[in-house]
């Protein structure tokens, strides 16, 4: 795609299974002999015919780079791949009645699009908002995508990007979750899910939250793998 994220397409039956095989905003577990296992959001909507991924694989990730290139060993020689599928409970099956804003950093797209692909096909007709954050301008390695939505007026889109080479991201998650908040949401009637870092999502909860948001109507896989001490 751009930079160091690259798009990976697999055919279902190279992992095995018959569609439809999970739903949107869920995400796989990739065994890789030798590596750490990845896990990945599933960037294609359900009732796609391939099983999209993004990989974000810079050089000083070495096991993203190890999975990247097993990757694509795989899908030369054709020979199957061990993947555990469906998994997650921040995922959408159904066209709700209830607004939906989607806050996403990085790679974090890939949950979003699949849901806003699957909601394209839905009887949804609410208002859907999506905000995506990265590092530098150069990150946003679909941002055509998004702003295609945008003038099909599938969506709102607003981009989010900042200089800071950090890990922690410190400060710009205050950007993403701040320009959220200026779309002037009645949170009452709105759904959120969030995809990103657990700082990113844990922040974004508890900014939302005084503004109306009920705790039970905001989806992030980060509080099924990252809970936060009571």
């Amino acid at each position: 795609m751009s930079g160091d994220n690259y798009r990976i397409e697999l055919d279902p039956d190279m992992v095995g299974v018959k569609q439809p095989l999970f739903a949107a905003g869920q995400y796989l577990q990739l065994l890789v002999p030798g590596v750490a296992d990845g896990f990945f959001s599933i960037a294609s909507a359900p009732q796609a015919p391939i099983i999209e991924l993004h990989i974000e694989a810079p050089e000083a990730l070495e096991n993203s780079t190890a999975i990247l290139k097993y990757l694509k060993a795989q899908l030369k020689s054709g020979e199957a791949l061990q993947v555990a599928l469906p998994l997650g409970k921040s995922c959408l099956d159904h066209a709700p009645d209830l607004d939906i804003v989607l806050i996403a950093a990085g790679t974090g797209f890939a949950q979003m699009k699949s849901i806003i692909e699957f909601l394209q096909q839905s009887s949804f007709r609410r208002n859907l908002s999506l905000y995506w954050g990265v590092r530098t301008a150069s990150d946003m390695y679909a941002r055509s995508i998004a702003e295609d939505w945008m003038r099909q007026g599938r969506l709102r889109f607003v981009a989010v990007t900042a200089d800071n080479v950090d890990n922690e991201w410190q400060g710009h998650h205050a950007e993403l979750i701040r320009a959220a908040i200026e779309g002037r949401h009645d949170w009452k009637s709105t759904m959120v899910f969030a995809s990103g870092s657990p700082t990113m999502v844990y922040s974004a909860l508890d900014a939302l939250q005084p503004l109306g948001l009920p705790e039970d109507r905001f989806y992030s896989d980060v509080l099924e793998y990252a809970p936060r001490a009571r």
